[in-house]
């Protein structure tokens, strides 16, 4: 059991970091209001990418993650230098301002550049990629960014939880507060800019928020809500995880995030209830309400698939496009296998290039070798070791062409 849940420990190794440091850095963001400020900075660093592509730079070079850093920068400095606080205006507003001037920029520059691979490499800024591709380097390049922000709150941690309290009493007391800000939001900025190249915009948001609200839910001072918020994100995250060995793993965490979230303000709010006995019974008639609701409009769709698989058992019908390899094993395994249940041949093919793959997670080569045995004949026992997929990879280039 353990030795094929070998792949989830690198990436529950990156959710461990993001919990650390998001979790924290939420604390920060409820306590300002500022509840989508990853969402704006990550979208400045996405036109970054867009603005580094016209200048020709590849995606995903370092030259394009310095684009994409020096313009979140810049963003920061708007954040942090905006008189909203003067003229009574919502923080909130000016990161939405942000947020869509920056797509509309990037609607536009996109509009310009016309090119695919380009969608591709802008698409994998904004989502990340599959987090089962996580690299031991990558581990450790975001250990290090973040234990060097981290040096950074650390020594500001004064004047951050000041303005984070109070920006007026702060300011009173003496404190800069736009200096400040600026510094806390390039800090934000450099965390987002790393962060969504590996986990994506939908995971990142999901650790930022999600740990520092449920802290919040059980905890009244910031050590305990982080301390919660930790032990929250490293359940959820393995959790999710645990799941994904047939779905894609970014939805998967942020689902077991969002469902422990509302266990836990579920039984808050019948702990801290005075009528404990009518809260349950309102708490239980919604969930029936509500899993009815679900299960009913689970039910449509699932009835339209029953029927549209049985039609195409009993009537012929053109053959389907031949599967091709994907970046993500969950969805290059899932198109194989459907593709075999329709009778192509041509995923036999996939199946072994993931078995063969040198960089694929052991659990979906091993998957997909075992898939192929049943269809292959093959004298290779197994995928583990280097020599094996070498030879693995020769048999593919031997086999007659209605096998591949």
């Amino acid at each position: 059991m353990l030795a094929s849940l070998d792949y989830l420990w690198l990436p529950w190794l990156l959710c461990l970091l993001l919990t650390g440091m998001h979790a924290y850095l939420g604390l920060h963001v409820l306590r300002r209001g500022v509840i989508f400020v990853d969402l704006a900075l990550a979208q400045v660093a996405a036109f970054g990418v867009v603005v580094a592509m016209l200048a020709g730079l590849p995606a995903g070079s370092v030259w394009s993650h310095g684009f994409a850093l020096t313009f979140t920068l810049l963003g920061a400095a708007v954040l942090a230098s905006a008189p909203v606080r003067t003229l009574r205006v919502p923080q909130e507003a000016t990161i939405g301002v942000v947020y869509a001037m920056a797509a509309a920029a990037c609607a536009l520059l996109f509009g310009v550049l016309d090119d695919a691979h380009a969608a591709q490499a802008l698409q994998a800024t904004l989502t990340g990629q599959s987090m089962v591709w996580v690299t031991s380097t990558e581990i450790v390049e975001t250990a290090l960014l973040y234990a060097l922000v981290a040096i950074v709150h650390v020594l500001a941690r004064r004047p951050f939880a000041a303005i984070s309290r109070d920006a007026a009493a702060a300011q009173a007391a003496g404190y800069r507060v736009r200096g400040w800000d600026f510094v806390f939001y390039a800090s934000f900025g450099v965390v987002i800019t790393s962060s969504v190249q590996v986990a994506g915009v939908l995971v990142v948001f999901a650790f930022l928020i999600v740990p520092a609200v449920i802290g919040a839910l059980v905890a009244e001072r910031d050590g305990p809500r982080l301390l919660v918020g930790w032990l929250a994100g490293a359940v959820a995250s393995f959790a999710g995880l645990l799941v994904s060995y047939r779905l894609p793993s970014g939805p998967s965490v942020v689902l077991a995030l969002g469902t422990l979230l509302a266990i836990v303000a579920v039984a808050a709010h019948i702990a801290r209830a005075r009528a404990r006995g009518r809260t349950l019974l309102r708490v239980g008639a919604t969930f029936v309400a509500v899993a009815g609701l679900a299960s009913a409009i689970a039910w449509l769709p699932w009835r339209t698939w029953a029927m549209a698989t049985a039609q195409a058992h009993t009537t012929t019908s053109p053959a389907a496009p031949a599967v091709t390899t994907d970046t993500d094993p969950d969805a290059t395994l899932r198109a194989a296998v459907e593709a075999l249940a329709r009778g192509d041949r041509s995923a036999l093919r996939v199946l072994g290039e993931l078995a063969a793959s040198d960089t694929a997670p052991p659990f979906f080569r091993d998957e997909a070798f075992a898939l192929l045995r049943q269809h292959v004949p093959l004298d290779i026992e197994h995928v583990d070791d280097a020599t094996a997929r070498a030879r693995l990879r020769a048999t593919l280039l031997t086999l007659p062409a209605e096998r591949r």
